[in-house]
């Protein structure tokens, strides 16, 4: 499947999911989002691509932040697991800083990011 299906899948199924999940109809929700209802239905049906400012409106009404509506649910995490993931990325920056630089240089890094 080409990457944009992908995104136009996962688009039309999230707003489509949050949106019932609001309990809102296409009707209420657009008029909540500053759109036009064909709009909505459109998107949720993958029939119509919507402009960067459509999308911002769509995230706003969700209470979302606009790249969440092109993952996947198994794609999203929760905040703790976003947490270990920054914690686990960071190790391995660390560990990238320590064979390249050596370690006094790390600390004198360190202690600047530190202090400033």
């Amino acid at each position: 499947m080409k990457y944009k299906a992908k995104i136009n899948i996962a688009l039309a199924h999230n707003l489509r999911s949050r949106r019932n999940s609001l309990n809102l109809t296409q009707e209420k929700f657009a008029e909540k989002a500053g759109v036009s209802c064909i709009t909505i239905s459109k998107i949720e049906t993958q029939d119509q691509w919507p402009s960067p400012e459509t999308l911002e409106k769509i995230a706003k009404t969700l209470n979302i932040q606009t790249y969440q509506l092109f993952i996947n649910d198994e794609e999203m995490l929760l905040p703790a697991e976003n947490l270990v993931v920054l914690q686990n990325q960071f190790q391995k920056l660390s560990n990238s800083f320590d064979s390249v630089l050596g370690k006094k240089q790390k600390k004198d890094i360190h202690y600047n990011i530190k202090h400033k």
